[in-house]
């Protein structure tokens, strides 16, 4: 399976421990959540720019799936440059 980094995001945390974030970056390997920061490297992976978008943790399985959901639909609507329409 593929890497893909989702870069960019505003992240929300809902914790009292750990403060939302606004460049929030998730490393997605397969179906596992490999990592998640403001500053992951992953030279191997796929970059998608996830500026703009909000990013919302909840349970980790909760997450692994929409990330998986969303990160379908996004992947499918996605043209390699040069492609026809």
């Amino acid at each position: 399976m593929s890497r893909i980094l989702l870069r960019g995001a505003q992240g929300i945390t809902m914790s009292r421990d750990r403060p939302d974030a606004e460049h929030v970056g998730i490393l997605v390997d397969g179906e596992t959540i490999a990592a998640v920061g403001e500053t992951i490297e992953a030279p191997d992976a796929e970059v998608v720019d996830f500026s703009g978008r909000t990013l919302l943790a909840s349970g980790l399985d909760d997450v692994k799936d929409q990330l998986r959901e969303s990160g379908e639909r996004l992947l499918r609507g996605i043209r390699p440059a040069g492609s026809p329409g």
